[in-house]
C-alpha cells in the first residue's frame, strides 16, 4: 500500500504542476470577475497540498498490503470508472448540465447505492448551483452540447 499511495502522491503533484503551468498565460484575475485562470490555479494548489498530505503519511507509514476491492466492489469501482469516461465522451454531445446529472445519478444510485429521492434532490441541487454560480452569475460557459442547442 506505501508504494501506491507514493505513486498516487507523486502523480497528484506532478497534475497540480502541469495545470499551473499550462495556464500560465491565462489571467489569473481579469477586471471585476476572476479569470480564466482563476479556479484551475486554486485546484491545483489544493490538489497539490493533499498530494504532498498524501506523500508524507505515506512514507512515515508502515508498510502493508493492498486491500483491493472485489465481486462487488470491484465492480461498484470499474462502474464509476465507466462512468467517468462516459461523461468525458459525452460532454460535447449532451452539454454539461444534462451531462453532470446522468453522471450524478449512476454514481449516487448505482455505484453508491443511494435511495432514489435523496440522490435526485443532492444532483439537482448541486448541477443546478453549479450553473447558477458559474453560468449565470461569473459567466464561464459550460459546453451546451450540439444536441441540446440551449
Amino acid at each position: 500500500m506505501k508504494a501506491i499511495d507514493i505513486v498516487t502522491a507523486l502523480i497528484m503533484i506532478a497534475l497540480a504542476v502541469i495545470m499551473v503551468y499550462s495556464t500560465a498565460h491565462l489571467t489569473y484575475w481579469d477586471e471585476y470577475a476572476p479569470g480564466a485562470a482563476f479556479i484551475v490555479r486554486w485546484v491545483a494548489g489544493v490538489g497539490a497540498i493533499l498530494g504532498l498530505v498524501l506523500l508524507v503519511q505515506a512514507i512515515r507509514a508502515p508498510t502493508r498490503a493492498v486491500d483491493w476491492p472485489t465481486g462487488g466492489g470491484a465492480m461498484r469501482v470499474l462502474a464509476g470508472i465507466i462512468a467517468l469516461v462516459a461523461f468525458i465522451m459525452v460532454v460535447p454531445l449532451f452539454g454539461t448540465a444534462i451531462t453532470a446529472t446522468a453522471f450524478m445519478l449512476v454514481l449516487l444510485l448505482v455505484v453508491q447505492r443511494q435511495k432514489l429521492v435523496a440522490s435526485i434532490i443532492t444532483t439537482v441541487l448541486t448541477v443546478g448551483l453549479i450553473e447558477v454560480v458559474f453560468d449565470i452569475w461569473l459567466g464561464v460557459g459550460f459546453p451546451r452540447g450540439i444536441l441540446t442547442g440551449i
